[in-house]
């Protein structure tokens, strides 16, 4: 689990080189230590909402840590592979099943460690309660899940579309062949997960039925039919591919956004009294943790390229997006770098056997 990084007001300075974003209120979980076995008959500590010892008012949250804290929960709820589609999530009614354990467990450790990823809201005293889920803990599941997701389709994409086949290892068109070819089946298999095609139908059905202004100028001239269309195609290599996923992936989001600004809305219209400076300041401000993860992928899907130094893992079996160091190709993961060593192995004794027959051609 990654723990997000947090800094309260009194502690900020203005030289920090990671981006922060205010939260105006943040709440510290007092969750106990539970094995597997007594968590089930306790998991009323995450649903009655007292594992919240505290909360603390004017915290700086680090945007990407946020993020790459839900994106890794996500990743490891699609790893226990529970689910097998997005559409078993059922977060309008609770219904504990032991069937999820893997899944109460990952969700219990990560609020145990960095607290609510949600506003706190009370459906008895706001207008919200019928628009608020009745189990908040599986929504977070959902939620977690579609940041992961749908980050590492978008990223996927343009990796495969900015792919160049370099390789320090490899003399062979075989290896671009099978890890082009694996990242475009993990795409697929990512996009059936999510069923993203009903839920690009659904946000149009949304935009009808409300008759919501957002995203209403990119459905002219039948532009989202057109993405549709190319989706199912599956021609994944295609730019015209990436730029209809793209498109379809940000109004799924915009909208989710739009519909749940109770948890999302991000402003900059409220001034933060600084301690530090003994000024005030204007900060982007968030409601929830969640929320800061949902603006971060936003900003991913419409920056139009790879965050810095962003790579696929070089094993075909391995899908993990890393931050690459010195041109490194495969992530930290054991298999993974096995994977190297027998590659670089490989390469090596055939580099060897060519030299040996090239020096007997020319004798």
């Amino acid at each position: 689990m990654i723990k997000i990084r947090l800094i309260k007001n009194k502690d900020y300075k203005f030289n920090n080189k990671e981006r922060y974003i205010h939260i105006e209120e943040y709440f510290y979980s007092d969750l106990p230590d539970l094995s597997n076995t007594e968590l089930f008959d306790n998991l009323d500590l995450l649903y009655e909402g007292h594992n919240y010892k505290d909360s603390e008012d004017d915290v700086f949250v680090d945007i990407l840590s946020c993020f790459n804290s839900i994106c890794e929960l996500g990743r490891n709820i699609y790893n226990t592979h529970i689910f097998k589609n997005i559409r078993d999530i059922n977060y309008e009614t609770i219904n504990t099943s032991e069937e999820y354990m893997p899944i109460y467990t990952l969700l219990y450790e990560w609020i145990k460690l960095n607290g609510s990823p949600y506003k706190d809201i009370d459906p008895k005293y706001s207008d919200l309660r019928d628009f608020l889920p009745e189990d908040r803990l599986m929504q977070f599941a959902y939620d977690s899940l579609i940041c992961y997701i749908i980050y590492q389709i978008n990223a996927s994409i343009l990796w495969l579309d900015n792919y160049d086949g370099e390789d320090d290892y490899n003399d062979t068109n075989d290896f671009e062949d099978t890890i082009t070819n694996s990242v475009a089946s993990n795409i697929k298999e990512l996009i059936d997960f999510i069923n993203l095609s009903k839920l690009s139908k659904n946000t149009i059905d949304e935009l009808y039925n409300t008759q919501s202004k957002v995203l209403e100028d990119a459905y002219e001239d039948g532009i989202i039919d057109k993405d549709l269309e190319i989706m199912e195609e599956e021609n994944i290599g295609s730019s015209e591919y990436q730029i209809s996923i793209n498109r379809i992936l940000i109004s799924v989001i915009a909208t989710m956004i739009t519909d749940r600004n109770y948890d999302f809305l991000i402003t900059s219209q409220r001034p933060i009294y600084i301690k530090d400076t003994e000024m005030f300041s204007l900060f982007e401000n968030a409601e929830s943790l969640i929320g800061i993860a949902y603006y971060q992928l936003l900003l991913n899907l419409t920056a139009g390229d790879l965050p810095y130094n962003i790579r696929r893992c070089k094993n075909p079996n391995c899908s993990t997006m890393f931050h690459s160091r010195y041109r490194q190709q495969y992530c930290s993961k054991e298999e993974c770098q096995k994977y190297r060593k027998n590659i670089k192995g490989y390469n090596y004794y055939h580099r060897q056997e060519k030299k040996q027959k090239r020096k007997k051609a020319t004798k």
